[in-house]
């Protein structure tokens, strides 16, 4: 399944949380260094991560936006739950009795 943009950015963030290297990052993110770079080159320019040390870093606002998404993804699989359970109602085949 592809992963989007904002869970590609919660993984960068998470791996920033403790301090990484790009490289460290781009071994949690599985992608190439150069599609790394454009994850991280959006993540410092919307004030998300920061370097310090040679390290990324979490800023404030990164950390609230981790928060926020994994609150979203709590909704997100709550709301794939319930769709199966509603999916599961529909019957699977119409009968010519169910038409008539």
């Amino acid at each position: 399944m592809k992963r989007t943009e904002t869970e590609l950015i919660a993984i960068l963030l998470e791996a920033a949380k403790s301090g990484s290297t790009k490289n460290d990052i781009a071994r949690m993110m599985k992608l190439s260094a150069k599609s790394v770079d454009r994850y991280l080159t959006r993540s410092v320019n919307r004030g998300m991560l920061f370097e310090e040390d040679g390290n990324l870093r979490i800023s404030s606002k990164g950390e609230r936006f981790l928060a926020e998404y994994g609150r979203f993804q709590v909704y997100r699989k709550e709301y794939l739950r319930r769709l199966k359970l509603l999916k599961e109602m529909l019957p699977t085949t119409r009968s010519k009795k169910a038409l008539n």
